[in-house]
């Protein structure tokens, strides 16, 4: 299937019952409520929207169905807490903020507060923000174009220093979102007053939009074979290693791949060549799971998972039971999040299985890894044959997390999973594989290339999972790189490697959430 039949499968997918019997109940036809559909709005978007879309979505002759929506949706509106519809009408509307505005202001009152307020949408997005202490993805798209659109339609491209107020203002407006999620300059000034480069480019939102606005570029990521998607930075070992001790490591090495049966001695020995393998694994900056299982065999022994954990432990001893302390936190805080941005069919069936009483516990981890997928962008990524690819929430979701119902399916499955890779020219890496009835697995597996650790439960084998990834330097997969890099960098406290934005955005806002209730 290429990506366009599968974009259009989605978005029937994220038709939502509660939109349809909204409309319904607004004594619309099945024409107009179509047209709403195939625009892909949702009850969220319906809180913000204007006057003006209105008429544009209906037009005359339909102009009594027309005045059904808009007073069914004031009354909906008003009942939610947000403002009502203008009473603009399509031959008269002008934004407030445009030139053609009868209001003078001058630049420097143009502010994000100003343009936001002045803003039935801006205004919806603060009335709501005083309920919930996060920003969805649509609000900030939303208050991102207000703020530069509005005023570059006014006075031109802001300037570094306005891009910074305007982000300082959006950190005061909404604390709940970073400030450097807005814009990140190219220098700043020291205590002296001098300049300090920081980056070569600016980033942020605002800087983004202030530079391609009324130009639809799509944000595009780069190509799979990127390097430094781990997020590990490289590990260096001070200590000059002899030669005779590098002799006695080789001899080591010989040691293991004849001696599993002494499994104890065996981890006895990888502990303590721990640092040299460390500082091997650190000289090559391109494992992948095949290169490291042939550099270490051992690791293809059926306990090879534990040692992972002393290797990870000599590299981050401070991180080692990290994910399970965090793991509470992160359940906590990230249902309200996917309360709000979980819109497709599948996302919302899984979401309603977390308050099944019948779901085991393991399940419910189960879920919570599977809908970040759902609810983090999937990038456009070059593939191999310079083809272009999108991958669906599926394919995301599977190369993090896959489930059977029965060990019979398993060859099927990880056939069409290794095809499809090899297809699109991407290397495998691990993941987590689940069988047994969805309700309740009976089995946890992680997945290295050709080689299987079995794990007494789902939150066990996301920590091997992780391990295997940081201890090795093996590169998240890119098209599920979102979804691996929040989990490292909210459960171990890695730096993200992806969209920093988002990832330390979406970390704040969880921790924030879980903290209020």
């Amino acid at each position: 299937m290429d990506s366009t039949e599968e974009v259009l499968v989605l978005e029937v997918e994220e038709v939502s019952d509660a939109l349809v019997d909204l409309l319904l109940s607004f004594g619309l036809s099945e024409e107009i409520i179509n047209r709403f559909l195939e625009n892909q709005y949702t009850l969220e978007t319906l809180q913000i929207l204007e006057r003006k879309k209105i008429e544009e979505l209906i037009p005359p002759p339909f102009l009594a169905e027309r005045t059904k929506c808009v007073h069914g949706l004031n009354v909906w509106r008003v009942a939610q807490g947000f403002p009502p519809l203008s009473t603009d009408c399509l031959s008269t509307a002008s934004p407030v903020v445009r030139k053609t505005s009868s209001e003078a202001i001058t630049r420097e009152r143009c502010t994000a507060n100003y343009l936001l307020t002045a803003s039935t949408k801006g205004r919806a997005i603060l009335q709501k923000c005083q309920k919930q202490n996060f920003l969805t993805r649509a609000d900030k798209k939303a208050i991102t174009h207000l703020v530069v659109d509005d005023f570059k339609d006014r006075f031109g491209k802001l300037t570094p220093a306005e891009l910074q107020d305007r982000a300082s203002e959006l950190g005061r407006l909404f604390p709940g979102e970073p400030e450097d999620g807005w814009y990140q300059p190219t220098f700043t000034k020291n205590s002296a007053g001098r300049k300090i480069k920081l980056r070569k480019q600016a980033k942020g939102r605002l800087y983004d939009r202030n530079i391609n606005y009324r130009e639809p570029v799509e944000a595009q990521q780069s190509d799979l074979q990127q390097p430094s998607t781990s997020g590990v930075k490289s590990f260096i070992v001070e200590e000059i290693i002899s030669k005779e001790q590098e002799a006695e490591y080789q001899q080591t090495k010989a040691w293991f791949l004849n001696n599993q049966d002494e499994w104890e001695e065996v981890k006895q020995k990888w502990k303590t060549t721990s640092k040299l393998r460390t500082l091997e694994v650190s000289r090559n900056p391109n494992w992948t799971c095949a290169s490291i299982l042939a550099e270490y065999p051992t690791l293809r022994n059926h306990q090879g998972y534990q040692l992972v954990q002393i290797d990870f432990l000599h590299k981050f001893p401070a991180k080692e039971t990290l994910l399970f302390n965090r793991w509470p936190e992160l359940v906590e805080g990230i249902r309200p999040i996917f309360n709000v941005e979980v819109t497709d069919v599948d996302g919302k069936h899984l979401l309603a299985m977390l308050d099944d009483e019948d779901v085991s516990h393991d399940t419910k981890n189960f879920i919570v890894v599977s809908l970040l997928a759902h609810i983090l962008p999937s990038p456009h990524l070059t593939c191999s044959g310079k083809r272009r690819w999108k991958p669906s929430i599926l394919e995301t979701r599977q190369s993090v997390v896959l489930h059977i119902n029965d060990l019979s399916e398993l060859n099927e499955t990880l056939r069409v999973l290794f095809d499809r890779s090899r297809e699109k020219g991407i290397q495998t890496t691990p993941f987590i594989l689940v069988h047994g009835d969805l309700k309740k697995p009976t089995g946890f597996l992680v997945w290295n290339n050709i080689v299987s650790y079995k794990l007494p439960n789902f939150l066990k084998a996301l920590d091997i999972c992780l391990k295997i990834y940081k201890a090795y330097n093996i590169d998240f997969p890119r098209h599920s790189l979102a979804v691996w890099d929040l989990l490292s960098t909210f459960l171990f406290d890695f730096d993200p490697v992806s969209d920093k934005a988002t990832i330390s955005a979406l970390c704040a806002a969880i921790r924030q959430t879980e903290s209020s209730q």
